[in-house]
């Protein structure tokens, strides 16, 4: 039926954003930082295969609240926009918009909705530095990098030949190639590849939360 179909669509649209890496992290970064300004985030994909890319802009409401906006598109958004903004339990320091839109689900139409969002706790611990300082896809590769461990190191691939391809992917440096002296793995997102050390760089990885900076956030520095 339509009713099943729908729901077949939200749930694949649902687990789509919430699986793939790092999108979550970069929305509410955004939402985050632009509190203030009561944004709606805008995702959108042409599929909700996990390796389709997802865009996402950020409009603040003196954009999506004015008339401009409402000839752009077909109002809905404005007006639900309006009511979850007005909504007594609606806060920008805790919950935020985003509106999702994907091409096509399930081989199928397109689908689209707006829907309200709590933002996870790590997000009022984030340092401000690092608001100020990070990007939010630079923020949101971190925290990728953070389900090996703060400690794991992550290498970028140079000067490759053999699998040019290969060069600019960040993976994690696992350790030496046992079956080879000169090398090392890595561990890329879809594969592992055995490289000798003059083939990656480090990636530097940044301090994210307030914890991390000790002292530094009272003011205190070495």
């Amino acid at each position: 039926s339509g009713q099943r179909t729908l729901k077949r669509a939200s749930e694949a649209v649902e687990h789509w954003f919430l699986n793939v890496p790092g999108l979550t992290a970069k929305v509410q970064f955004l939402a985050w930082k632009h509190r203030a300004e009561s944004p709606v985030l805008y995702v959108s994909t042409p599929t909700t295969s996990l390796d389709s890319v997802a865009e996402v802009s950020i409009v603040p409401r003196r954009i999506w609240d004015s008339d401009v906006f409402k000839m752009a598109s077909d109002g809905d958004v404005m007006k639900d926009a309006r009511t979850c903004f007005a909504r007594s339990d609606f806060s920008v320091d805790k919950t935020f918009l985003v509106y999702i839109s994907v091409d096509s689900v399930l081989s199928g139409p397109p689908c689209s909705g707006l829907n309200i969002r709590v933002f996870e706790s790590f997000i009022t611990t984030i340092n401000s530095n690092v608001i100020k300082t990070l990007t939010a896809d630079e923020f949101a590769a971190e925290m990728v990098r953070r389900r090996k461990g703060q400690d794991a190191v992550y290498v970028r691939l140079t000067g490759l030949r053999g699998a040019a391809h290969l060069n600019g992917r960040e993976g994690f440096l696992e350790g030496p190639d046992p079956t080879n002296s000169e090398r090392f793995t890595v561990q890329l997102e879809a594969a592992t590849v055995s490289v000798k050390s003059d083939n990656y760089d480090l990636v530097r990885r940044p301090k994210l939360f307030d914890a991390e900076y000790g002292d530094e956030i009272l003011g205190y520095r070495d």
